[in-house]
């Protein structure tokens, strides 16, 4: 669980490479006052991207309570696809890597290749001279 803090900006600017240090040290997050204005918050950039992960996440599932307990109910009821059958059927081994192909996939006629552009050719032959 992250330590919190709060502090005013007088603290921030007298002390701000040790607070930075800190936040990113300890995942510490600042909250800091100011006489005018609204308080800020100082956080590290991996809590700053889970949280907009969280906000985007609750966005686009407004009802995400219900939806997981549709889940429960599917996967109590066996309506569910396994790791394994899931990558066979995109034709991946069970670490996710591509199967290795059959014979058949070798004999394939080889890709045509593309022609190389002018500038490329002029270059090659101005490094050749």
């Amino acid at each position: 669980m992250p330590k919190y803090k709060t502090i005013s900006m007088t603290e921030l600017s007298k002390r701000a490479e040790r607070i930075a240090t800190n936040i990113e040290a300890s995942g510490t997050i600042y909250r800091v006052t100011r006489a005018k204005g609204t308080p800020m918050v100082f956080v590290d950039e991996e809590r700053f991207a889970s949280l907009q992960a969280t906000v985007q996440f609750l966005l686009d599932h407004p009802n995400w309570r219900e939806e997981f307990e549709q889940l429960d109910r599917d996967y109590a009821a066996g309506r569910y696809v396994t790791l394994d059958d899931y990558l066979a059927e995109r034709g991946l081994d069970p670490d996710g890597r591509p199967l290795a192909l059959g014979k058949s996939a070798s004999r394939r006629a080889p890709a045509s290749r593309s022609t190389k552009s002018p500038a490329r050719t002029t270059r090659a032959r101005s490094r050749a001279s």
